[in-house]
């Protein structure tokens, strides 16, 4: 019986990972509503390399985020890499030292964790090589 319930909670995680995780897939990040932001738009983007502004790097990376109901990284991990190790590595470090919006579900008056696509591009336009 143990065994059979195990098999059932294993198919569960396959077939919908996101509610096995107790978290919503959003398509886009939630409004910010009081969220503090630096940038216009979040996420800011984050420090440029120097070995990638030495070697003028650019390229984009898509992260996929799990964010928890009081707007904490839980984890990132890469889901469209780079040519660039070093810039994925500094989107990877940037997202998990990152403070999300909190999220409430509609019809719900808590705060939910969620999963959501971040893209992170590396331009030179508006970075500046302080080396």
């Amino acid at each position: 019986m143990a065994n059979a319930l195990a098999r059932v909670l294993w198919v569960l995680a396959l077939v919908a990972p996101s509610q096995a995780m107790g978290c919503e897939v959003l398509e886009k990040l939630p409004h910010p509503g009081t969220f503090k932001r630096v940038c216009p738009n979040f996420p800011c983007p984050p420090m440029y390399p120097r070995t990638a502004v030495r070697e003028r790097l650019e390229g984009n990376v898509v992260l996929r985020v799990r964010v928890a109901a009081d707007g904490s990284v839980l984890g990132a991990s890469i889901l469209k890499a780079s040519a660039h190790s070093v810039l994925d590595e500094a989107a990877v470090q940037y997202v998990r030292a990152s403070h999300f919006p909190v999220y409430t579900p509609p019809g719900s008056s808590a705060p939910a964790c969620y999963l959501v696509r971040v893209p992170i591009a590396f331009r030179f336009e508006g970075s500046v090589d302080k080396s």
